[in-house]
């Protein structure tokens, strides 16, 4: 349980050489049996404050020959109470944008399943974890993507190791907050006897912004896959013996509070670095970024782009490489896909792909499309002819690993009839979309279909069909920070109804 009786020293009362006690921080096989396994195994390093966990994304392509400055290596550090865990989704999509980079994230001391040290909460011991890591690693530099106390971090630690940091993004910063706004609470950050369990419970407070809620169903979201971050936060309350005490060592003298100085020496380092701030972000605003470094950091506010989801905010990193200190620009594959196709006179190839040999065949020999087909990937999933045998799970857990071997190459993949009812079909969309799918196809073939190259198929009515495309339409609407996934109509009317009649189903279909 997380002992509130705690408390870290502060800075300065400290002897230099005096031995460190540690806090144990629990075991790996107690977070995993709560919340799955989200994030690679757990590596540790012994350090003279403690154990410290990290965790690796290890490439998944080799580096692109023509690339002059491949990004190889990204480290996360995540911000106050939630771990490495909560930016696990965004470090899987952005690996996805460079599958040729390293991705590294970190516990902080306190959080996870990394010790808490009885020593000064303040940047020096942080950044020491960060050198640490590095060297481990044996990297020379890294790009750095920090969220929140994570962000004030990296920022400081820019300053001071300017060699280590080739690039720095930095989500919702904090840092930039003084500590004379608080008024009559400022004696909470000072501390001292008689103060502590107040400071602990209005620190608390502040942080979550009421008092900490963890949703009933949180249990069903981590069987689903989902980081509910709130559940993360109260199992470190419980198991963690160490975490409160960091978490309020961290806020008054880690780095949280008061960093203008560290931002404004950052900034002169030439450092490609760019800030981006959310619609929800109430600690950070963009005058406070243009009060220390205004014409040094990159700003993207992302209040009206509405990045909800780890993918949408990925692609809008991946979209600055420029910005971050790579020559390889990224555009979303969809997007990249309406780009080829808006091309006058230019016949795009797309060979036809199943499986990842073939995929890697086709990136290999330069296509700048894929298409992956339903015939045959019904035949190696499942050894059996395309008779609507495969199901949406067959077809999208294919997708997703073709689409992801380098998003660079867009995806088309073949949506049979949809896979059910219009709901059924809203909900393909989705799918697909999450899996990086840049555009799909949709049939008017009956629900029983065959494929398109055997005999006797039969077609839906004009209506059905319809049906089915304003479904693709309203699924793509309805995913949440937008999407321009390509919808593909595609008509077996030839074989059945005759060319005149085929004509006619697709030009319908494109004014739906």
């Amino acid at each position: 349980m997380s002992n509130a009786s705690i408390v870290l020293p502060r800075p300065g009362t400290v002897k230099p050489g005096n031995a460190v006690r540690v806090v144990k921080a629990p075991s790996e096989a107690a977070f995993i049996s709560t919340f799955g396994q989200l994030l690679p195994p757990a590596s540790y390093l012994q350090t003279p404050k403690g154990t410290a966990a990290y965790y690796e994304i290890q490439a998944s392509s080799p580096t692109p020959k023509d690339s002059k400055k491949p990004i190889k290596r990204v480290f996360f550090v995540h911000g106050i109470q939630t771990p490495s865990i909560g930016l696990q989704p965004l470090a899987s999509a952005l690996s996805s944008f460079f599958p040729h980079a390293q991705c590294v994230l970190v516990d902080l001391w306190g959080h996870g399943l990394t010790d808490t040290p009885i020593v000064p909460h303040e940047p020096a011991i942080f950044h020491e974890l960060l050198e640490n890591v590095m060297a481990h690693l044996r990297w020379e530099d890294a790009h750095f993507i920090g969220y929140s106390f994570g962000a004030s971090t990296v920022a400081s630690f820019a300053a001071i190791r300017p060699q280590r940091v080739s690039s720095m993004v930095l989500v919702a910063p904090a840092g930039l907050i003084r500590s004379t706004n608080f008024g009559p609470q400022k004696t909470y950050l000072d501390g001292g006897e008689g103060l502590e369990e107040q400071a602990q419970a209005w620190i608390l407070d502040f942080l979550e912004g009421g008092p900490l809620t963890v949703p009933s169903d949180w249990k069903d979201r981590v069987n689903r896959g989902e980081v509910v971050a709130e559940a993360v936060r109260d199992w470190q309350m419980k198991e963690h013996e160490g975490h409160l005490a960091s978490v309020v060592g961290l806020f008054r003298d880690g780095g949280a509070l008061d960093r203008h100085a560290e931002f404004a020496e950052a900034a002169t380092k030439s450092i490609k670095t760019l800030c981006i701030l959310g619609e929800l972000d109430d600690l950070c605003s963009t005058s406070d970024l243009q009060d220390v470094a205004s014409k040094l950091f990159s700003l993207l506010n992302v209040s009206d782009k509405k990045p909800n989801g780890n993918h949408k905010m990925a692609a809008i990193l991946a979209s600055t490489g420029n910005i971050v200190g790579s020559n390889e620009v990224f555009m979303k594959p969809s997007t990249r896909l309406r780009k080829l196709i808006s091309q006058d006179g230019v016949c795009i190839q797309a060979p036809g792909v199943y499986d990842g040999i073939c995929a890697r065949v086709a990136i290999e020999q330069g296509f700048q499309v894929m298409y992956q087909s339903g015939s045959m990937t019904t035949a190696s999933r499942l050894g059996r002819a395309d008779l609507a045998f495969a199901s949406l799970n067959d077809f999208a857990q294919n997708a997703q690993m073709i689409a992801n071997i380098d998003p660079r190459i867009p995806l088309i993949a073949d949506a049979d009839t949809g896979f059910g009812s219009p709901p059924n079909i809203a909900r393909m969309v989705q799918m697909y979309d999450r899996c990086g799918v840049a555009g799909f196809h949709i049939e008017d073939q009956v629900a029983n279909k065959r494929c398109g190259h055997l005999k006797g198929k039969d077609v839906v009515d004009m209506e059905t069909w319809k049906s089915r495309i304003r479904a693709c339409v309203i699924g793509r609407d309805s995913i949440y920070g937008g999407s321009d996934i390509v919808i593909i109509a595609r008509t077996d009317a030839l074989a059945v109804e005759g060319y005149d009649a085929a004509l006619e189903r697709v030009g319908t279909m494109s004014s739906v």
